[in-house]
């Protein structure tokens, strides 16, 4: 681990440990106001859709400076918070899910700083003092506001930021990732870290925004009903320290290192090399934008005039909402450098450059061997400075002779494309007799001896009609697994792909669920993304069997019937009529029912008729109960928007019922635009 600070960030460091392990009352060690993420003490899953499942964490701050911290709700004189999740895979480090950022709207004024808490307002944090906001609050998405109108730099943004006020659906706004990058049985030997980040414009002056990111690992576990996994937090939260950092501290194979990009914020580049095979080397470079406004838009390294370079790889991150076009960068090979891009500010402001807060990863296989060097980096924006140096583990570019490295995984491959055949065959005879001179390895040269001979067309022969493709384990939704298939394969069959060299021998293919169809039929073994993409409801960890499949109605008068049961039903189509009851208000509907569809219920025996959308929504869902089945003269019988105890904004109601009575259930959501997709428990109870 390769990390650079001054003597000011050793101290700094020094403090940070025992503020971690609560340190005894003394002088807090910053000039000005100083933020820091003490503690990441909390995690809430809000539940899913469409393939994708939303957390947020609670996070506690302290100022560890000598000037209180404005905390000023109503203005934009206040920090900001930002949620990433990181993933650590196949000796890579992934970017896996991000939020828009929380708005602070107040501080209490709590002590367990590590130094002398000195009390200050509700908007202000006291010198020494903590304010902690828990996972709950962090997910509020009314005082959620998009990430890009933040200047990480000086901690400048609008007020109140775009969307203010509003809410949607289980999803928007907060920490959202795809739940096949959460499954434990598809992500073998992963590490997750979850990081978070403090902004806020009274530190710019003070220029104490380089301790502001910390993390701590997590990993997850089944959740109750649909909610997939939970994400349970683990061991300490390591405070002023990033996610390529905790790459670095986990992996001592890894180098970190942190640019101050002149004029702007700090960038910090991670770096890692592994001989996956004799004379073969995979690179792995994860840059993490931490607070440069400018933003970065291209990096470049030498490599060796003649080295060969193949599975290359970009991962970015979903920014969701913030209009970025998600277009994967370039990637270009010359004569002794590479190459990834996106476009230009001045061609599209909207391109996909690393933002603050968020970490891209590069990877490529090559027989260049490892040096210390340099990569060189784009800033995205207008400014002085275009281009900016980093130290990184690169291949190397000084001179060598190519014959003394591995030929290739897939040696025989000589005209570009992954099956072997006449063209291969062509390009061997067009390089026959040539041999390498120490600068140059010539093309067809397939054994490793340097020659293009009779010895590279035997080894072609035998290899006729093989195909290069890269090849891997599949998993399938009945729990099956299939070796040696490749990535587009794959998907087109509605699988897993583990990865490239993965194989079914050490892999755990976890089961699908139900898919309930839009005509009402059910499919098993299906997987939660590939029920989406056929416009299906989905329910995990059962099967058709489990649960049946509600059309319902979206007129009182068609009210189709129903009996006790889990149901899966969707309101995404349904429009809002009926009634609204101010027995049913919460907040500020008006008792409007949004987004209706509609059911007759016919109780076996008197009772009571429990209804319950716990843990199983992925919007604000609301039930009510009628009497009678005249649908010009509906008798409420009860109704509940949001029930204490269960995730998200899920509904639980529990009203008498008698034999010989017709009931209609109406399932909507809080008021007109609130739908979507979940399970309804049906249950009599008779005793």
């Amino acid at each position: 681990m390769s990390i650079r600070y001054g003597l000011v960030g050793v101290c700094l460091a020094l403090f940070l440990s025992l503020l971690a392990m609560g340190g005894g009352e003394t002088d807090c060690p910053g000039s000005g106001p100083d933020v820091v993420v003490s503690e990441i003490f909390d995690s809430f899953n809000w539940g899913n859709e469409g393939g994708e499942i939303a957390f947020t964490i609670g996070t506690n701050a302290c100022n560890i400076g000598d000037e209180v911290l404005n905390w000023i709700g109503d203005t934009s004189d206040h920090p900001v918070i930002s949620q990433s999740l990181y993933r650590i895979k196949d000796h890579r480090l992934e970017q896996i899910g991000s939020a828009w950022v929380k708005h602070g709207y107040g501080a209490l004024q709590n002590p367990g700083c590590g130094c002398t808490c000195i009390p200050d307002d509700f908007q202000h944090l006291g010198v020494g003092c903590a304010d902690p906001y828990s996972a709950g609050i962090n997910g509020s998405q009314a005082r959620l506001g998009p990430r890009r109108e933040v200047n990480p730099r000086t901690g400048v943004f609008p007020f109140p930021p775009t969307g203010w006020g509003q809410t949607g659906g289980v999803l928007e706004r907060r920490l959202r990732v795809p739940i096949a990058d959460v499954v434990p049985e598809l992500n073998p030997e992963s590490m997750y870290l979850v990081e978070a980040q403090y902004v806020t414009p009274a530190e710019a002056p003070f220029g104490n925004d380089g301790n502001n990111v910390s993390w701590r690992a997590c990993e997850f576990v089944p959740g109750q009903s649909t909610d997939y996994y939970d994400m349970e937090l683990m061991g300490e939260t390591q405070i002023g320290f990033s996610a390529v950092e905790a790459w670095a501290s986990i992996d001592p194979e890894v180098r970190a290192s942190r640019i101050d990009v002149p004029g702007d914020g700090m960038i910090i580049v991670g770096s890692r090399v592994t001989e996956v095979r004799d004379g073969w080397y995979r690179y792995a470079w994860a840059v993490q934008n931490v607070s440069c406004d400018r933003e970065i838009s291209g990096l470049r390294m030498g490599i060796q005039a003649g080295s060969i370079v193949s599975a290359t790889d970009f991962h970015d991150v979903e920014l969701h909402g913030s209009g970025v076009d998600r277009a994967p960068w370039s990637f270009v090979q010359g004569d002794s450098q590479v190459e990834w891009s996106t476009e230009s500010h001045e061609v599209n402001p909207d391109a996909n450059s690393i933002r603050w807060g968020t970490t891209f990863t590069y990877t490529l296989e090559t027989n260049s061997p490892p040096i210390e060097g340099s990569i060189q980096f784009d800033l995205f924006k207008p400014g002085d400075a275009t281009t900016f140096n980093a130290t990184a583990t690169v291949p190397g570019d000084t001179d060598f002779d190519p014959c003394d490295f591995g030929v290739g995984p897939c040696p025989w491959e000589l005209d570009g494309a992954p099956g072997i055949n006449g063209g291969d065959l062509a390009m061997l005879l067009g390089g026959w007799g040539i041999c390498g001179d120490g600068t140059f390895r010539p093309h067809g040269d397939i054994n490793g001896d340097c020659c293009v001979n009779g010895s590279d067309l035997a080894e072609l022969l035998v290899a006729w009609g093989y195909d290069c493709t890269p090849v891997g384990a599949c998993c399938f939704g009945n729990g099956t697994c299939v070796d040696m298939m490749n990535e587009e394969t794959c998907l087109q069959l509605n699988g897993v792909y583990l990865g490239e060299g993965t194989g079914c021998e050490n892999a755990t293919c976890p089961e699908g669920g139900a898919c309930c169809l839009p005509d009402g039929s059910c499919v098993d073994h299906v997987f939660a993304w590939n029920c989406v993409a056929i416009s299906g409801i989905y329910s995990p960890f059962s099967t058709c069997d489990d649960v049946g499949c509600l059309l319902g109605s979206d007129d009182c008068k068609g009210a189709l019937p129903i009996e006790d049961g889990v149901h899966l039903y969707s309101t995404l189509s349904a429009t809002t009529g009926g009634p609204g009851h101010l027995e049913c208000k919460t907040g500020n509907d008006g008792g409007e029912v949004g987004n209706d569809i509609w059911f007759t219920y016919q109780p076996i025996a008197d009772g009571l008729l429990h209804l319950s959308t716990c843990n199983s929504v992925d919007y604000d869902s609301e039930l009510l109960v009628y009497a009678g089945d005249d649908c010009a003269d509906l008798v409420l019988v009860g109704c509940n928007d949001d029930v204490q105890g269960c995730n998200g904004y899920s509904s639980e109601l529990t009203v008498e019922v008698g034999f010989g009575t017709s009931y209609i259930i109406r399932v909507g959501g809080w008021r007109d635009g609130s739908s979507g997709s979940g399970q309804l428990l049906v249950e009599l109870i008779t005793e």
